[in-house]
């Protein structure tokens, strides 16, 4: 079984500058992400803020969605699949898909509402 790490995510129209004011709040400098829209802010134990530009297609002027919890496992070949079976477990667990897996160049991601309809997003990098 893969290794899930956990992270804080925040949709932004302006990414580098929101990971520059929380790397000011937490006195850290930010870190590279996986694109030139996305950026991390590590904050303690392990964990990152993660800022990122979404896509065109992605709805992220819902509140609920602005900020949330990230599950992401590791990078792979096939984030689509891998994701597509990661919801199946989560839907076992009481989870519910609010919007269904999809792919982009990045990789792979579907969001996913909690028992509680708390929305959270889970993410896999492609493999490059």
């Amino acid at each position: 079984m893969s290794e899930i790490n956990s992270s804080f995510v925040i949709a932004s129209k302006r990414p580098k500058e929101l990971a520059e004011f929380y790397a000011k709040v937490h006195k850290v400098e930010t870190l590279p992400g996986i694109s030139s829209n996305h950026y991390l802010v590590p904050i303690a134990n392990g964990l990152n803020i993660q800022i990122y530009k979404p896509s065109d297609s992605t709805n992220f002027q819902q509140k609920a969605r602005a900020a949330c919890l990230c599950f992401q496992k590791g990078s792979c070949s096939k984030p689509l699949s891998l994701i597509k079976k990661w919801c199946l477990e989560l839907e076992e667990l009481g989870g519910r898909i609010v919007e269904a897996p999809k792919k982009d160049f990045f990789g792979a991601e579907a969001w996913i509402a909690d028992p509680e309809d708390n929305d959270f997003l889970i993410f896999v990098p492609v493999l490059i």
